[in-house]
């Protein structure tokens, strides 16, 4: 069955499937969302994450990031920045369910359902 996008929140929106940049040489293996915080938890779910990177979640820090990222159906990114290599997918390549939430898409392998602050 075909996994579904969370639309996001009053503070984050959906923007697509974009590619993790590890693999490119040229760009110093960095990730596509760097410099920011990584939060993995087996039980991810969008909602979460955009808590975490929104500053509203009292696990972290208070800094309002302009990136969230889903990543592995486990990891949540923050981030200020996009890295000019990521570029958007195909939906389809972000097909790793959400550990905590049945039925929608949290990227999938080197693949990251991102959502830019509004």
């Amino acid at each position: 069955s075909t996994l579904s996008a969370s639309p996001g929140n009053d503070a984050y929106t959906y923007v697509g499937c974009y590619n993790e940049t590890t693999g490119y040489a040229s760009g110093g293996n960095v990730r596509a969302l760097s410099g920011g915080i990584l939060n993995a938890t087996t039980s991810l779910t969008p909602s979460l994450c955009l808590s975490i990177c929104s500053g509203s979640s009292s696990s972290t820090s208070n800094h309002r990031y302009q990136y969230a990222g889903l990543e592995y159906g486990s990891e949540c990114w923050c981030a200020d920045y996009l890295d000019v290599l990521s570029t958007r997918l195909g939906n389809g390549s972000c097909d790793v369910e959400c550990g905590g939430e049945v039925g929608t898409a949290c990227g999938g392998a080197l693949a990251i359902s991102l959502y830019n602050g509004t």
